[in-house]
């Protein structure tokens, strides 16, 4: 858990690769790919919680929204 900012998590080609399986395993549109890259991010670096309003993180299951 990141526990004081700031981290920075570089964007890699493998977060693109794995943001696409996750569209394809939670049958998601592409039009949220920020979204699923952040999700990527999240998913490689071992974090499962977002502080966020937007309502898109709530499609994938494996992370919980806050806020």
């Amino acid at each position: 858990m990141l526990r004081s900012p700031p981290y920075i998590i570089d964007t890699i080609y493998s977060d693109f690769l794995n943001a696409w399986e996750i569209k394809k395993e939670y049958n998601l549109t592409w039009k949220i790919w920020d979204d699923l890259i952040i999700v990527a991010q999240m998913r490689r670096a071992g974090i499962t919680n977002i502080l966020s309003n937007d309502a898109d993180f709530d499609k994938i299951p494996f992370i919980k929204r806050i806020f």
